[in-house]
């Protein structure tokens, strides 16, 4: 083990850690002071988007630290030791990552938008401390740098659930949408976590992108009437550029690769 990684390696168990505290610190003053604060969107106005989005929260701060509690004890243990954390095994350290998020795609009474933004740059962090570790894979750095820039594009499409104020049934249709597009897209965001920290990179499958495609649709086409989320559209856009130009290519390389590889 060179020192270098060793190095890489306490900075990703960094990240990780800062990430969760942040976000958690985060969700949970939200949760204080969502109780009476927000106005429609406040758990006692006792309206659906305010009671919901509290429930989702404080449901994912729970689960989320109940699956961390095993995978910190070994990221605490490394990092104030010489040993050195196999992200590539631990998918309780992902499950944690993404039940956690869930509450933070949750806009709910009270909210920091700043410090999420924060806390998920940390987790960006430890993404680019795994593309540095494989920087000797020459042959694969460049479907790792790519993979490392779609996975971040595609969690930036994964919209923030807010409310609507227009009218039914269209606000039906609304809710159902955004609610579903963050079940959908969380859970692929995780598998493509997995793979990256498991492969280094990932294997650019159509789905989780058709489904991108599909539900941020949907989201913001519901809503262009009363406003547009910019910020979802500019990266689902950005996010459909990067996989047709580099994605696709990369995706055809991988197949060959494995082609290969079974002929072998």
């Amino acid at each position: 083990m060179t020192k270098s990684k060793y190095v890489i390696n306490k900075i990703t168990i960094i990240g990780f850690l800062l990430y969760f505290f942040i976000l958690l610190i985060e969700r949970i003053i939200a949760l204080i002071l969502s109780v009476n604060n927000g106005g429609y969107i406040s758990l006692l106005s006792g309206s659906f988007f305010g009671v919901s989005t509290y429930i989702i929260t404080a449901c994912s701060v729970l689960f989320g630290v109940l699956l961390f509690i095993k995978p910190l004890i070994k990221l605490v243990k490394c990092l104030f030791s010489r040993e050195i954390y196999c992200f590539k095994e631990d998918k309780n350290l992902i499950n944690s990552v993404i039940v956690l998020l869930c509450g933070g795609m949750m806009h709910t009474g009270f909210t920091i938008a700043p410090i999420q933004f924060v806390a998920y740059g940390f987790l960006i962090l430890s993404m680019i401390m795994q593309v540095i570790d494989r920087k000797e894979d020459k042959e694969n750095l460049f479907i790792n740098i790519c993979s490392l820039i779609y996975i971040t594009l595609f969690s930036m499409c994964i919209p923030v659930c807010y409310p609507t104020y227009l009218g039914t049934p269209i606000n039906v249709f609304f809710y159902i949408a955004e609610y579903l597009a963050v079940t959908l897209l969380l859970p692929l965001f995780r598998l493509l976590l997995l793979g990256f920290f498991k492969e280094g990179h990932v294997r650019f499958s159509l789905i989780p992108f058709f489904v991108m495609i599909i539900s941020c649709g949907l989201v913001i086409g519901l809503k262009f009437e009363e406003e547009i989320n910019y910020f979802v559209l500019i990266f689902a856009i950005l996010t459909t550029l990067f996989y047709l130009i580099f994605g696709l290519r990369i995706r055809q390389k991988l197949i060959h690769q494995e082609d290969k590889n079974e002929v072998r």
